[in-house]
């Protein structure tokens, strides 16, 4: 399939709509949008493999570090599954993409179910590992306050 624009039908109950896609001068059909993604996603696994192996070993189990661990490991989900690019994509893909495809519908789907399930428990780790940060935060810096005052005070 050369890069020209293509058109593919929509659904053939809803009449006569139509999509266009144009794929010369994309990124994500180049060779580059496919080395690139494969190479920090192994990279990204990689580390977030490294940081839950680190967690693993130590023998501090603070709500800290379990946080900590399940954010890499989400982490680490996406990062595989980014890095493994086309590959479950569909054989008789309708893109053409400079990647090699030998999944099929089911195993395209499983990556990007899991890319956004992934996504969503990262984000939550990380706004829970915010909230943790905060709330560890200010209630130090109030027990803090609290025995400043009180020492000022001449209470002890």
């Amino acid at each position: 399939m050369n890069n020209e624009t293509f058109t593919a039908t929509a659904s053939p109950s809803s009449g006569n709509s139509t999509f266009e896609f144009y794929l010369e001068g994309q990124f994500a059909s180049t060779k580059a949008g496919i080395v690139i993604p494969t190479i920090t996603g192994a990279l990204s696994f990689l580390s977030s493999s490294f940081i839950m192996i680190t967690i693993y070993r130590s023998k501090q189990n603070t709500v800290y570090h379990r946080i900590l661990f399940f954010l890499s490991f989400w982490d680490a989900l996406v990062s595989f599954c980014i890095a493994l690019t086309t590959l479950p994509m569909p054989k008789d893909v309708i893109y053409d993409y400079k990647g090699p495809s030998y999944g099929n519908h089911g195993t395209c789907s499983m990556q990007a179910f899991l890319i956004f399930l992934g996504a969503f428990y990262f984000i939550a780790f990380a706004c829970l590992s915010y909230y943790y940060f905060l709330t560890h935060l200010f209630f130090s810096f109030g027990a803090f306050i609290d025995s400043t005052n009180s020492k000022q005070a001449g209470v002890s």
